[in-house]
């Protein structure tokens, strides 16, 4: 398996570890004290933005962000919304950086070959989160449209439906298709896009 974030290593049993950062992502965005400490080593190497909103984690060689809402886009500049997972979190933070389209990768919200996650030594090994996860969406979703963010879900058998689906290829033909030909949202302020 792979993912956007970075190449798989794998151990001698042939099991994903962990990631190298690819040289095109600006940006590595975490909520989870633990997952810091599990990945830290790797960290240090990434020379892009690391930014998180975990409560217990202080470092000044971190950008963090206060938790504000439980739920949706916290337009506060300085907090955001945890949604119950860091891979809803992004959104808001990518909201932060002044993105107006958000494409979301990776975003299954279930099992997939028995797995949970894409790299295979999660050392949390629990029950099923998605439907908690799944329900912060449909805030994410309303607070989207209120604040004029797109968000479209290039995840193919995603179980999140609150988002225009298409694949990623459909995506790219239509990006495409809106740059050689122009669009209405010409001229927008901010940041165009972010894959997350």
């Amino acid at each position: 398996m792979n993912n956007a974030y970075g190449d798989p290593i794998k151990n001698e049993k042939g099991k994903t570890v962990r990631y190298e950062p690819r040289e095109w992502v600006d940006a590595v965005w975490f909520g989870d004290s633990r997952w810091y400490e599990w990945h830290v080593h790797d960290l240090k190497r990434f020379p892009g933005l690391i930014a998180h909103c975990a409560v217990t984690l202080r470092s000044k060689s971190l950008m963090h962000f206060d938790r504000g809402k439980p739920s949706g886009i916290e337009t506060d500049p300085s907090k955001i919304s945890w949604n119950s997972n860091s891979g809803a979190s992004a959104i808001n933070f990518a909201y932060h950086l002044g993105v107006r389209r958000v494409v979301l990768l990776g975003y299954d919200m279930k099992f997939i070959d028995g797995k949970s996650n894409w790299h295979d030594d999660h050392p949390n090994k629990s029950e099923s989160p998605y439907w908690r996860f799944i329900r912060a969406f449909f805030k994410i979703a309303n607070d989207a449209k209120m604040l004029g963010l797109e968000i479209i879900n290039a995840t193919p058998g995603s179980a999140l439906t609150n988002f225009p689906i298409m694949s990623l290829q459909e995506y790219l033909t239509q990006e495409a298709e809106e740059a050689r030909y122009g669009t209405e949202s010409e001229g927008t302020n901010g940041v165009d896009e972010e894959v997350l």
